[in-house]
């Protein structure tokens, strides 16, 4: 981190300890403690919160949600399932509550007026990979494919556009038929189009088979990918090579404890949610006038939203499969 941001960082932690009590009773956090996601809700607890269980459901994140609001909360943090978040909104909107959420996790397409996401923008995972693509496959013949499904068609469909706009386009695109044993068909019309570069809108585990077909007929391929290649080695091995985005594993430091995962998270939106109700309070104004436009600095650097309640960081980066390992390059690569 930069000398000044953390000298700025800690000085945001010292008035984060400081305001910790006033501004107890106005935060809240809603996460999943029961079900199969409460993994999520434990890490929430570890910034010391006393969260809510939403389990996840629609129904009991709208009672917890009305619950917090009658104890006096003006921003929520947590919600981090996407049918959770959608009734807890609801929730706001029919008790015409001026209370905020900062959601944790969701990825989004549309705007709610409630809601704040400490989270990557939808687009943000295929701009990513497109522009590594735009400068490193410019003077290759390449191919899209994509697995069918919602996220592989999407992912696949946008980084198409978003190469289009940089006079790139492929020599080959194609819908396969995923989870497939043998892909040893698709590989020959890949490698009868001319393509030596594939970008696959899929899982880990099709991108390997795909690649040791191509192996076996003696057909040479680069791979890249979306986040949905970031899997164990069980659910497919990457070949080296491989390129793909994915957001990196949040962990950080702070006053000797460490945060990771959804703790972490927690831990950002805890320290905007402080500077916000400061920020609102000093101007006497609404949490949302005080959050939007405003950058809030945090252990992971400033973040500011907009005024479609997104935030600006860039949560992507792209890593190199090495050997089996998973290897951070350069933003600028």
């Amino acid at each position: 981190m930069h000398i000044q941001r953390f000298k700025t960082f800690l000085a945001t932690i010292l008035l984060f300890g400081l305001n910790a009590n006033t501004h107890a009773a106005e935060i809240e956090f809603i996460g999943p403690l029961s079900g199969s996601n409460a993994i999520i809700g434990q890490q929430m607890t570890q910034i010391g919160a006393n969260v809510r269980d939403s389990a996840c459901a629609a129904e009991q994140a709208a009672i917890e949600t009305k619950n917090a609001i009658e104890a006096g909360a003006r921003i929520i943090i947590g919600l981090p399932c996407v049918e959770a978040l959608d009734a807890a909104a609801a929730q706001i909107a029919s008790l015409k509550s001026d209370t905020i959420i900062l959601a944790l996790g969701v990825q989004l397409a549309g705007t709610i007026s409630s809601v704040y996401k400490i989270a990557p923008p939808a687009e943000q995972e295929a701009e990513t990979i497109a522009n590594y693509i735009g400068q490193n496959w410019r003077n290759v013949n390449f191919a899209i494919i994509e697995d069918g499904t919602l996220y592989g068609r999407q992912l696949a469909e946008t980084v198409r556009f978003l190469l289009a706009e940089n006079n790139l386009t492929p020599v080959f695109t194609d819908t396969y038929r995923p989870l497939l044993d043998r892909q040893s068909g698709l590989v020959r019309r890949i490698a009868k189009a001319g393509a030596t570069h594939v970008f696959i809108g899929g899982d880990a585990y099709d991108v390997s088979i795909i690649a040791q077909d191509a192996a076996a007929l003696g057909i040479d391929l680069k791979f890249a990918g979306g986040s949905a290649l970031r899997a164990p080695k069980d659910e497919g091995t990457l070949p080296d090579g491989a390129i793909f985005t994915a957001v990196d594993v949040m962990s950080f430091e702070v006053a000797n404890q460490k945060y990771e995962g959804y703790a972490a998270l927690t831990f950002v939106a805890k320290t905007i949610a402080d500077q916000a109700l400061s920020r609102a309070k000093g101007n006497r104004t609404t949490v949302s006038d005080a959050i939007s436009d405003f950058d809030f600095e945090t252990p992971i650097g400033p973040i500011r939203f907009n005024q479609a309640r997104e935030n600006d960081r860039a949560w992507f980066d792209i890593f190199n499969v090495q050997d089996g390992k998973f290897i951070k390059l350069d933003r600028k690569n």
